[in-house]
């Protein structure tokens, strides 16, 4: 499934692991939005990983999912297209 992830961090040291760590998972469309399109266990794995990252309540993130059928309707204006799942993954 196709995830976009969100957040905003104010602090740059921790904004930037996560950023690193979603670089992992998926593709900077914007600064602080990610997509991942990632299976069940990989999204539960990344939820895992940035919850040991966040300091709530000072940190927000977000996951919106995509179902697949909805693809076709995102409206993309400028920047690259939609995000596709790479053969492997660097973690």
């Amino acid at each position: 499934m196709l995830w976009v992830v969100a957040y905003d961090i104010p602090v740059t040291k921790r904004r930037n692991k996560i950023a690193k760590l979603l670089e992992g998972y998926g593709k900077r469309v914007q600064y602080s939005v990610f997509e991942c399109d990632l299976e069940e266990s990989q999204f539960s794995e990344l939820r895992n990983r940035l919850l040991k990252l966040l300091k709530l309540p000072d940190d927000s993130l977000r996951y919106y999912p995509i179902a697949a059928n909805m693809t076709r309707k995102i409206v993309i204006l400028g920047g690259d297209g939609l995000y596709e799942k790479p053969d492997h993954f660097a973690v």
